[in-house]
C-alpha cells in the first residue's frame, strides 16, 4: 500500500535551463518507484528507480542540461547529465 501511495504522488517534469529553447516532443513513457528486483544498475551495484523516457520528436534529443523532479517547487531537484542522447522516435532508461 506504501508503493501505491508513492506511486500516486509522484510527478515527474522535465524541465529545459533554457527556457526560451524549442522544447521537445518528450514522454515519460514509464517508470517504476522502489525497484527491488527488475532492472540492475552495473554502475551503482544496486537495484535504483527508473524513468522510461520517448523521444517523438523526428530527430534526436540531447537530454544535458534538462532536469526531473518529484516536487513541482523543487523543478531542478535532479539534473540529468552525462549526455543523454535520446535518437528520433527512440526509448532511453534514466
Amino acid at each position: 500500500m506504501k508503493c501505491l501511495k508513492i506511486i500516486s504522488i509522484i510527478i515527474f517534469l522535465l524541465l529545459k535551463a533554457n527556457v526560451h529553447a524549442q522544447i521537445p516532443n518528450i514522454i515519460i513513457n514509464e517508470f517504476l518507484a522502489l525497484n527491488s528486483n527488475i532492472i540492475y544498475d552495473k554502475d551503482l551495484f544496486q537495484y535504483s528507480d527508473w524513468i522510461e523516457i520517448y523521444n517523438d520528436d523526428l530527430s534526436e534529443i540531447n537530454l544535458n542540461g534538462y532536469f526531473i523532479t518529484d516536487n513541482l517547487n523543487d523543478p531542478t531537484k535532479w539534473m540529468i547529465s552525462d549526455d543523454i542522447i535520446i535518437q528520433a522516435k527512440g526509448y532511453g532508461i534514466l
